[in-house]
């Protein structure tokens, strides 16, 4: 893909976000799309300043997308975070085609267990706080996230996106809407050998 590529699907990204934290917090659509404020590996951060008050996310493209016939649009795996409070680390998936509402997408970090999304239009979030909690922890730890989809039509599609630059990104995206940032873990201290 080339540079001007990405750069679009960064800008589409934008601005799906921007209409999803518009609805979501029952505004109408804000009328720019956000500013681009970091670049972590594969993932970027975004704030967008809209009627609906601030929203900061970090927002990434898969790295494969699966199977490669079906017109799969554009696709985002995104965390975001409103500064007023009434969401924090909320993950979503958008995608550029309409998923089947009654089975929801299965998003699964590598070695985790798979939290189950739900669907609406082309979009999907988790249903309960406690495993977006836990997805989010996940990510923070993991190498790679996949996401299974049926679309509204049955076609059956599969995401794996990366999650280098992750955790950096999650904590610039907190740290832009002005909420607490998450320590790194440090390893524990290796034991001396006995000889």
């Amino acid at each position: 893909m080339t540079e001007s590529g990405i750069g679009r699907h960064w800008r589409n990204a934008s601005l799906a976000l921007t209409a999803l934290a518009a609805g979501a917090l029952a505004c109408p659509p804000a009328a720019t799309a956000g500013q681009q404020t970091g670049a972590f590996q594969d993932w970027r951060t975004f704030v967008d300043n809209g009627q609906g008050g601030k929203v900061c996310w970090a927002s990434s493209e898969p790295v494969d997308e699966s199977p490669k016939r079906m017109q799969h649009g554009s696709v985002f795996f995104q965390v975001s975070t409103w500064a007023s409070g009434a969401a924090l680390e909320q993950p979503s998936l958008i995608v550029g085609y309409e998923l089947r509402a009654e089975l929801g997408p299965r998003a699964t970090v590598t070695g985790g267990k798979g939290v189950i999304m739900y669907a609406s239009g082309a979009e999907a979030y988790v249903r309960d706080r406690s495993e977006e909690t836990a997805l989010i922890a996940a990510l923070r730890k993991g190498a790679t996230l996949r996401v299974d989809t049926i679309s509204d039509a049955g076609e059956r599609a599969v995401y794996e996106f990366s999650l280098k630059g992750v955790f950096d990104a999650l904590n610039r995206s907190r740290a832009d809407c002005g909420v607490a940032q998450t320590p790194k873990p440090t390893p524990p201290p290796r034991r001396k050998r006995r000889r």
